[in-house]
Order: structure tokens, then sequence, then C-alpha cells
């Protein structure tokens, strides 16, 4: 029988930020549980903290930890664990450490590519898909051999409303199987199947923000057609020289691309380019961004919002990836005219996301801003006029 019970856990970093303390945890097999939190909460440290693998970073205290088989641990950056040059060897690859004949690893990853609407990515390399298909390659690489006792840190970050749904579906077999299942999430998509929440906090309301069409007229254009190695869009999009534009889809769309071929990061073929190049450019990793050892010389000469007060001594390396990316959004609105950014809104709290919308509301009539996003607006509580809204085609 499998079970996980931890006493009074006390978790520090050694180098001294952040301390959480007298966690309790008591869980048999079959049982999900969930734990929520405001961003910088301490979510993602007690995965760390109990997965035993970072106890070099974290120093770790219990008053009783016993676990019945080591847990499997799935980050919230899936490009953390990709070890192989196929999508197919990376769903197999521990089948294949675990002897599993070639037959029927093949079967049953052409069974979950079936389940997940992957079959297609199968022969790519896992490195040059998007990152939603990323987090859902990584996340059945980890869990198809049915570990006991499953960690998952924010696994719906990166994914669309419909692989949610099919991720949440796959969780809830598993947990049927009697498998152990804690995740930490902002999410509200898990309550349905969970059956226990540990809360680190409480979190704000989501504040409802509207943005009206751009009066300016279009004097930005893309045309032609968008892709790396091969073509996957054909663009013809024009843009104000304020205003915020917002590129909505699923995962695989193209909606990064769009975005990496207006900062010219790729090229624009059988077209032109007709965008400002002095840019800002919010990447999904916003840590590359940073070069300066505290928050507050990272701002310097800038005003430091309220949200960021608290950790204006620390490094921007050592944040959550939340405060990270309100780091990085305050430095590149304040810096820039025409702004990029890949997915503002993952990996927010609803205090955070009214952080940003407030933000952004603020700065449109001076600045241009195109952002992409694969959830619903109204999830986000975003109200933007429907010619501001772009949504991309099924990618390749």
């Amino acid at each position: 029988m499998e079970y996980f019970r931890v006493k009074n856990l006390s978790l520090s970093y050694l180098r001294g930020e952040f301390k959480l303390e007298s966690i309790s945890i008591n869980l048999d097999e079959g049982k999900l549980l969930l734990i929520k939190g405001p961003n910088g909460s301490g979510k993602t440290s007690i995965l760390k903290g109990i997965s035993s693998l970072h106890h070099s970073e974290i120093r770790v205290r219990a008053d009783e930890m016993e676990i019945s088989s080591d847990p499997v641990i799935v980050y919230n950056d899936p490009r953390e664990q990709i070890i192989t040059f196929s999508v197919r060897e990376e769903i197999s690859s521990k089948l294949s450490y675990k002897g599993v004949n070639r037959d029927l690893r093949k079967s049953l990853v052409e069974e979950i590519a079936k389940e997940f609407s992957i079959q297609t990515l199968l022969p790519n390399d896992p490195r040059k898909i998007s990152s939603g298909e990323q987090q859902i390659i990584v996340g059945l690489a980890q869990l198809i051999d049915g570990p006991a006792i499953i960690l998952l840190d924010e696994p719906l970050r990166f994914l669309d409303s419909d692989n949610i749904e099919r991720f949440v579906s796959f969780l809830k077999q598993l947990k049927a199987m009697g498998k152990i299942i804690i995740i930490s999430t902002h999410s509200s998509y898990f309550d349905r199947i969970a059956d226990d929440t540990l809360s680190l906090g409480v979190q704000e309301q989501s504040e409802k923000y509207s943005f009206l069409p751009s009066n300016d007229p279009e004097v930005f254009h893309i045309l032609g057609q968008l892709g790396y190695t091969k073509p996957i869009l054909n663009a013809d999009f024009r843009f104000p020289r304020c205003g915020l534009i917002v590129i909505q889809g699923s995962n695989g769309s193209g909606k990064t691309l769009i975005l990496k071929s207006l900062a010219r990061m790729t090229k624009v073929k059988d077209g032109k380019l007709d965008f400002p190049h002095d840019i800002g450019y919010l990447p999904e990793k916003p840590e590359y961004l940073f070069s300066k050892p505290t928050v507050r010389e990272e701002l310097q000469g800038l005003d430091i919002p309220s949200v960021l007060q608290n950790v204006a001594h620390q490094s921007p390396f050592h944040l959550s990836t939340g405060y990270m990316k309100l780091l990085a959004i305050t430095k590149l609105l304040s810096t820039y005219d025409t702004v990029l950014m890949d997915e503002p809104f993952q990996s927010l709290d609803k205090r955070f996301q009214n952080f940003v919308k407030k933000v952004l509301h603020e700065s449109i009539s001076e600045k241009l801003v195109v952002l992409t996003t694969n959830r619903e607006l109204s999830e986000l509580d975003l109200n933007v006029d429907q010619s501001n809204i772009w949504v991309t085609g099924n990618g390749s």
C-alpha cells in the first residue's frame, strides 16, 4: 500500500531568503492534494523539499517523514526535463530504461499520443515544438510508467483549454489506479478531482478591465510566410502606433512565432516587415532579461511598484516565476514604447494578474503592446474589442 506522511515540515533556502514551517500532509493511495497560494508563498518549495532532489539548495526538517516510494516530480518548465531528440523517444524513454520491449513501447506511445491528439508530433524534436506541446510531452514521459507518487508543479502553465481537459482526465485515471498526486497550482481546474487542499494564503479576487479599440491609424505591417525551417503561418497583420493587440490560439498554433517574427528573431519569407526596431520582448523565461544582483538595481531610476517592494533586496534570479514575470513586465513597460509579451498571465495569481491588467490599461494610450494567450479572455477578466483580437489556427 502506498502512503505519503509528513508531519511539521519546515523548509528554508540555504541562501536564507524564504522559510516555511509546520506543513503536514497525510495521503493514502488514490488521493490527490492541491497546494494553493499566492505567488511566492512556497508552493514550488514544498514540492522541491519533499522530492529530495533539491536538498543542496533547501534545508528540510520534519518531525516525521514516511513516504512509501520515491516521488516523481514534473517541473513547471518542461524544457528542464527534455532528454531526447524526438517526441516518440521522449515519451518512451522511461519505459526503455526499464527494459520494456520495443513493440510494447511503440504501442503504449501511440495509444497515449492518440488520446492527447499529438500523433503528428511524434517524429519532431521536442526542443522545437511549442511550450504547451512540450509540457504535454514531458508530463506524459514522466508519468507513462505509472509512478506511485506524483508531484506536479503548475502542470497547466502552458496548456490551452482542450489540453487542460485532457490532462485533468488523465490524472483522474491515474488517481483511480491508486496513485498519490500532489499538485501546486493557481488553477481551479483540478478542484473537481481533488480530495484536499493545502492553502498557503488567501488569493485576491480578479478585477475586470476593458480595452477599447485604438483610434490611431494602422502604421505597422507584417506580410509574408512565417516559420522556422518551414512555413507555418501566412501573415498579413496591421498594427496601430498605440493600443493592445491580443494574439489568441491553441498550443502549437504559432502565437510565439508571430512575436518572434515581429522581434526579427526569425525572418519573414516572401513579404515584408514594417515594425519598430527598438522593442521590448517578454519571453516565456523572464530571467533572460535580468543582469543585476538585486531587483532594486534592475529597476534603477524607476519607481518600484508596491507588489515588488518586499522583494526589492533579493536577487531577481531567486524569485518565484510570478515575481520574475512582474519584474520583467515593469521593466519593459517603463523602457520601451513597443512591447511584445509572450503569455504574460501564465503562472500569475489573481493579485499579480490584476497588477498586469492595471499597468497595461495605463500604458496603451501611449504604447503598443502585443501579447499572446492560450486562455479565454473571459477567464482572465479581460474585455478586449474583437477588432484587436487575432485568433491563430493550428500549427504544424
